[in-house]
């Protein structure tokens, strides 16, 4: 499907895969999401890219406070300090079950939330090729701080928001693009 959708055309495994490793991330735990979410998806989030924790039950855990805007050192700060002897307040709204079946491999295939190996915290990064240097300030940094927290385990999971070869036509019809550029998302 090599047809530009929306300004932005399909994006391969490979071409996801090669994209992370010119930028010299990491390129495991990669995911996408299933086209029937898509939209719900990028509603949720808000702006790309995003992140969401959950603790070991798989609680949504907000790193923002009630009422607070999105700051981009809030997430980097949040990840340095957590640590299993920490109560934090969680929300009953979001769960990482619910998200995980949302997710599906790049390519295509859906995963078991069963999969997961056990962590003491989940961080789902949501990012998309079409933000560029975003990716590279927050993403990387976010996986980063994982990587420095030794206090906890943090399993880190990349999902990747972008249009998918291997949704068919009828799928991307179906999650609303008709090809014009009104649509949402572009």
């Amino acid at each position: 499907m090599g047809k530009t959708l929306l300004g932005v055309k399909p994006k391969t495994q490979q071409q996801l895969v090669s994209y992370l490793e010119k930028r010299d991330f990491d390129t495991n735990n990669l995911y996408s999401i299933g086209f029937e979410y898509f939209s719900e998806v990028h509603q949720s989030v808000g702006g790309l890219p995003a992140m969401r924790i959950f603790n070991d039950k798989g609680d949504y855990i907000p790193y923002l406070a009630e009422n607070e805007t999105s700051c981009s050192t809030k997430p980097v700060n949040f990840i340095q300090k957590l640590k299993n002897e920490e109560t934090y307040r969680t929300v009953d709204s979001l769960s990482l079950k619910e998200e995980f079946q949302k997710l599906r491999t790049l390519g295509g295939e859906e995963i078991s939330f069963n999969q997961l190996p056990k962590a003491d915290f989940y961080i789902l990064a949501y990012w998309s090729t079409y933000v560029k240097t975003l990716n590279k300030m927050y993403v990387k940094e976010w996986e980063k701080q994982v990587k420095l927290n030794d206090k906890v385990t943090i399993h880190f999971i990349k999902v990747n928001c972008d249009i998918q070869t291997w949704w068919t036509p009828e799928q991307l019809e179906k999650a609303g693009f008709n090809g014009k550029k009104s649509d949402k998302y572009r």
